[in-house]
């Protein structure tokens, strides 16, 4: 103990001093030198709670004014007595713990003493203890909250761009939709106009393909409508008409062959217009006729007088003589000239009357096609202004919605700018607060934890060393305090 009563005064120890315990009144003898702090020591220990004096002990209680040092405190009611290391003004006792400390007698110094802090030195032990800035964590946390929140409200502002964008983006889209669409309108009306400027082209090709002369021959896409149109109208009129023809020119071309033919057949000199002819040669129309066909004895052909055979039916079954070397037969042609050239005319005529039809339906044709064009080219110069009165007011809309564009993205990013102004403006006042309320508060949590402390229920305060007090709020929380301030609180 660091004071002893002589003669009544109480005393620091000093050399060869001796003199009396305040609380057992017994002798107590001063131990002085250069390695143990100077103090009273009895011969045993008196108070159970006491622990070695050491220059921390003394450290603190150098602070304190003489009269709160070692203060003796009895219980009236048990009569039992334990000296306080300090008791202040104001009747709180300090308890300074050096050394390890039971549980039990934490609690039995804190039922005994009632009033009182203890301030445990930690210096040995301050490393046991990971411990992070309430300050920094908060400050950290709000910093967080405060990126969220700007975040948050760019997002909303990149968003609200993104969807008048995407507005203005679907207008441009119709805009040049319908910009695309008038060009190809343009282009359509050019391409008929150059149909219309030259019909005979296309008027071939189409009677070409109502001939089914060609089905090779090309006609652009465009004018399928006016084949199929042509085809509804025109086509089972040409095919009639081609097939007559066709049928008529093949029949003309046989009557021609067979004129040649018969014309150039060996004559036979004795009788005028008798040709020489093999018997398969002769039309059935000549078997019909039987006086235009004779046959002749070939080894009496140039004598004074031929032998010639009449033809009957029943000659005509008798092809044994037709097919002997012995005779000839021979044919009348002039019957059948006569006949070939009056068919011949009546063909032409035919062929004439035909080909009018023809003609005629070929002005059809055109008519047809040109009247398909025009009003193809109607339709499509209404369609073009329609498209035009249309794209002016899409043009018109679209100008309009920039400026709204314009005016929309001006308001979001000036908003944004207000609203981020309005959080930054806030922010000191609340770091003040903050770091106002939470100053010197600290997390904490031990390495390797000593329970002992966890059963004191009045304030500890850990001295760390430096001047820095560390108190003990509840488990997991400390409050910094400064050793000035803390003797600034109980040191009045």
């Amino acid at each position: 103990m660091q004071y002893a009563f002589i003669d009544g005064t109480r005393r620091k120890a000093f050399k060869q001093g001796r003199g009396v315990c305040p609380l057992c009144e017994k002798p107590v003898i001063a131990h002085c030198g250069e390695i143990y702090v100077s103090h009273w020591k009895h011969q045993g220990r008196c108070d159970p709670w006491s622990e070695p004096e050491t220059e921390w002990h003394l450290g603190w209680k150098e602070e304190f004014p003489e009269e709160w040092r070692e203060i003796v405190l009895k219980n009236n009611e048990t009569g039992e007595k334990h000296i306080a290391n300090i008791k202040t003004s104001e009747g709180v006792v300090i308890e300074f713990q050096n050394s390890s400390i039971q549980s039990s007698e934490i609690c039995a110094r804190e039922e005994f003493y009632q009033n009182m802090i203890w301030v445990v030195n930690a210096e040995k032990f301050k490393n046991n203890f990971s411990m992070t800035s309430i300050v920094k964590s908060k400050l950290r946390l709000f910093r967080e909250s405060i990126e969220q929140q700007n975040k948050v409200i760019e997002e909303e502002a990149k968003k609200e761009l993104e969807e008048i964008k995407k507005w203005l983006k679907s207008t441009e889209y119709d805009y040049l939709s319908l910009k695309s669409y008038n060009k190809r309108i343009q282009e359509e009306f050019a391409e008929y106009l150059e149909y219309l400027s030259q019909p005979d082209a296309i008027v071939e090709t189409i009677i070409t393909k109502l001939m089914q002369l060609n089905s090779s021959t090309y006609l652009s896409y465009k004018l399928q409508g006016l084949l199929e149109e042509s085809q509804k109208f025109f086509g089972e009129s040409f095919l009639t008409i081609n097939t007559s023809i066709q049928s008529l020119q093949e029949y003309f071309s046989y009557l021609q062959s067979r004129k040649q033919y018969l014309i150039s057949l060996p004559d036979f000199d004795f009788l005028s217009n008798y040709k020489v002819i093999e018997f398969t040669q002769i039309e059935k129309t000549e078997k019909n006729n039987l006086e235009n066909i004779k046959v002749i004895e070939i080894n009496t052909k140039f004598t004074l007088f031929p032998f010639f055979h009449e033809i009957t039916d029943q000659t005509l079954h008798y092809s044994s003589i037709y097919n002997s070397k012995k005779y000839e037969c021979l044919l009348d042609i002039q019957p059948e000239l006569e006949k070939i050239d009056n068919e011949i005319k009546r063909v032409e005529q035919e062929i004439k009357e035909q080909n009018n039809q023809y003609y005629f339906l070929c002005s059809s044709v055109r008519k047809f096609v040109e009247e398909f064009l025009e009003n193809k080219i109607y339709d499509i110069e209404n369609n073009f202004n329609k498209s035009t009165t249309e794209l002016n007011k899409k043009e018109q809309e679209l100008n309009q919605n920039r400026c709204e564009f314009e005016e929309s993205e001006k308001e979001i990013r000036r908003k944004l700018k207000q609203d981020l102004k309005e959080i930054q403006v806030g922010i000191n006042d609340k770091k003040y607060f903050i770091m106002q309320k939470y100053k010197g508060s600290y997390f904490y949590t031990w390495k390797h934890e000593r329970p002992t402390w966890k059963s004191a229920h009045k304030t500890v305060y850990f001295d760390f060393g430096n001047g820095e007090l560390f108190e003990r709020i509840k488990d997991g929380l400390f409050r910094k305090v400064l050793k000035k301030d803390f003797l600034k609180k109980y040191n009045i």
